[in-house]
């Protein structure tokens, strides 16, 4: 298969064949997809070459081949191995591969020795280097087209709402290019003073990974039981985690009576608790959830503990609480279990106070 079960096959750019395809019959035409010189191309070795070969044109496609898989070698072409005009191709690859997609001047000058030693002729030489860079080629102009859209949405419609953003991610799988080739064009064309909703990613990412391996206290200086919390998380049973999160923080602040939190509730609100339960999130919804995740997407909007009605807009539409001119119900919310159809930071629910929450898990280096 060109691509796994959850990802979407392309053309290649000025082809008919799809990037597999492509690069399936080039292998076996030129005789590169013998990757052990032994004479004979095998379907493992095949699909290894052209699999390399899809990486340089889209890094985020990533061939499946079943019989590999189940240890199977199958032949099925023969390969000129004493061809000079493979063993040049090879040389190419090899440079190519090293210096990402470039021949620096040392390597011009080993390739024209190779040529003469071969007698392999300029226009030979340059069509065989041309094929070879064809997917650098391709992979830096969906690079660039990227980076021409990506900057023209920053100038019209930064900061970007949630609808904004899954617009640039569908471009970008479209575009076959994964998180880390779009990272750069992403850092260097927002506004210094904002962080990117991959920055947030990352940070929550870093955070879920120092938890995951770990197994989390239950502090409380309040004594209060988080074990229903853990387990509704470790379930995926985010709406009961949300309500038992709200019954949580209700009896830390002494308020179960009163049945919500004020102002000075949250100012003092033992960061011992908070950061149980923020970890808690965290490592249950592998960094997608927590008030730590929520503060760091609160904070690239420009919110501080004042309350901003037009950031709360923006940041609701982020974190999938508003949708168009509205703001959702309870009811209305994501509570699916499978964590990539929510938004980022979508749980715990909190209201408008969550801005003076978000100050106080600052204050708690959350």
């Amino acid at each position: 298969m060109s691509s796994s079960a959850v990802q979407t096959s392309f053309e290649s750019e000025g082809s008919e064949l799809s990037i597999y395809t492509k690069y399936l019959v080039e292998g076996i035409k030129t005789g590169a997809a013998d990757t052990d010189n032994n004479g004979k191309i095998s379907a493992d070795e095949l699909h290894q070459y052209v699999s390399e070969k899809v990486h340089e044109e889209s890094p985020a496609m990533t061939p499946q081949f079943a019989p590999v898989k189940e240890g199977y070698r199958i032949y099925l072409a023969s390969s000129p191995q004493d061809d000079p005009k493979l063993q040049y191709r090879r040389k190419v690859q090899e440079i190519l591969q090293i210096n990402n997609g470039d021949i620096d001047f040392l390597n011009r000058f080993l390739l024209e020795e190779l040529c003469k030693r071969y007698g392999i002729s300029d226009e030979e030489a340059k069509a065989i280097e041309s094929e070879e860079m064809a997917p650098y080629i391709l992979f830096r102009n969906k690079l660039k087209r990227y980076e021409e859209i990506f900057s023209q949405a920053v100038e019209k419609s930064f900061p970007f709402t949630e609808n904004i953003r899954e617009t640039l991610l569908e471009i970008q799988l479209l575009l076959g290019l994964r998180d880390e080739d779009v990272a750069d064009i992403e850092e260097r064309f927002l506004p210094e003073s904002q962080e990117s909703n991959s920055e947030v990613f990352a940070v929550a990412k870093a955070i879920e990974i120092s938890l995951q391996n770990d197994e989390i206290e239950l502090l409380s200086d309040k004594n209060v039981d988080y074990t229903k919390l853990r387990d509704f998380l470790a379930n995926g049973e985010w709406k009961e985690a949300d309500m038992e999160t709200g019954r949580c923080m209700l009896k830390v602040a002494g308020q179960e009576e009163q049945g919500y939190l004020e102002e000075e509730d949250i100012e003092n609100f033992p960061c011992t608790d908070l950061r149980t339960i923020d970890q808690l999130w965290v490592k249950y919804s592998n960094g997608k959830f927590g008030f730590s995740v929520q503060k760091k997407i609160y904070h690239s909007l420009g919110g501080t503990k004042e309350y901003d009605g037009q950031i709360w807009e923006k940041f609701g539409e982020q974190v999938g609480w508003r949708k168009g001119d509205k703001w959702l119900r309870y009811d209305e919310l994501t509570w699916v279990k499978d964590t990539s159809l929510h938004c980022m930071g979508h749980f715990p629910v909190f209201g408008r106070r969550l801005c003076s929450l978000i100050s106080r898990a600052e204050t708690c280096r959350l």
